[in-house]
Formats: structure tokens, C-alpha cells, sequence
């Protein structure tokens, strides 16, 4: 996933599921570890109370349940103090905040272009240029001075090539005549 697209669903068509889904898959758990969905909010809760019955009043118990929030898809435990509190679209975005920077940070994101240069290494189907090369004759940065004699140059190479030509050159066809002179 690209940083673009990250941004672009995390931010306007995830949920918290699908934010933990990605925190899960890319390492960076730790930083939704205190999102809990309904489900584990409640099992939580029930496993608090059966510790509390132990050491505390019925009292104590009451009030500490009255204190809970309920009613939510997800809640967010302050590892701090404990207490809980339902996640809302501010949580969210925090968090989406946190792991963007994360991500940044550890470099995790594909490139923008989407393709593989590795994928590109074909033949062109006239069998002469290598598309990798063109690719990396594309980078390559000439001055004005270079760039006009080559252009000269490979339309002087074409014309004596095909004298039938009407005399169009296409920009494909100088660099390939550039890629030709090279080899």
C-alpha cells in the first residue's frame, strides 16, 4: 500500500476493524493494543469483576460498573490508570495520525508508481531494446547543448535509414535511435 492510498481509506473509509487489521499485518500493533472491539470489552469487564469480588464491597463494585461506558463498537483502556472510555471519531484519527508517522518512520510504504522494475524487464517486441533501458534512458539528465546534437543526430540516423519516411519523428523514435548509438 502506498502512503497515498493509506491516507485516502484509513481516513475516509475504514473503520477501527480494518485500522487493527493493518496495525496487525504491518508490526505496528503496539499502537492500537488498547482498542478493544464490544466483544473483549465486555469478557474484560467480567474478568475485572470476578477479580474485584475478592477484595472489594459490593458498594465499590457498583459504583466502579456505573463508571463504564457502554453503547459502542470500541473502547479504549488508559493503560495508565485502567479506566475506559468509548473510542470515538477523535480516537480515531489519533490513532490513524500515530501509525501514519510510524510508517513514515519505518519506510513500510510501497512506491507511488506501483509497478515492479523488475516486472519490466522484457524484450520490446522488436526485439532490440531492453524496456529497463529505455526506463533508465528516460532518467538519465542531459544538457540543452547534449540533447539537441542527439536529436540532430538521430534524425539525421533515421532519414539515412528510410528514405522513404515522410520525415515525422516521433519522440520514441529518437530515444530509441540514442539507445541504438549507445550500444
Amino acid at each position: 500500500m502506498t502512503r497515498e492510498e493509506f491516507v485516502d481509506v484509513a481516513y475516509n473509509d475504514w473503520d477501527w476493524y480494518d485500522l487493527i487489521d493493518f496495525c496487525n499485518e504491518n508490526g505496528c500493533d503496539d499502537y492500537v493494543d488498547d482498542v478493544w472491539t464490544a466483544d473483549s470489552y465486555s469478557e474484560s469487564i467480567e474478568q475485572e469483576i470476578e477479580d474485584l469480588l475478592r477484595d472489594e464491597s459490593w458498594q465499590e463494585i457498583r459504583d466502579w460498573l456505573n463508571d463504564l461506558p457502554e453503547g459502542c463498537d470500541y473502547y479504549i483502556r488508559d493503560d495508565y490508570d485502567g479506566t475506559w472510555r468509548g473510542a470515538d471519531g477523535d480516537d480515531y484519527d489519533a490513532k490513524c495520525d500515530a501509525v501514519l508517522e510510524w510508517c513514515d518512520d519505518n519506510d513500510i510504504w510501497e512506491d507511488d508508481e506501483g509497478e515492479n522494475p523488475e516486472s519490466l524487464e522484457e524484450e520490446d517486441p522488436d526485439g532490440d531494446i531492453n524496456i529497463e533501458d529505455e526506463i533508465c534512458a528516460e532518467e538519465e539528465s542531459l544538457s540543452f547543448d547534449e540533447l539537441f546534437t542527439s536529436c540532430s543526430d538521430a534524425i539525421q540516423h533515421i532519414g539515412d535509414e528510410d528514405d522513404s519516411d515522410t520525415g515525422n519523428i516521433s519522440i520514441e523514435d529518437i530515444t530509441i535511435m540514442q539507445m541504438r548509438e549507445e550500444v
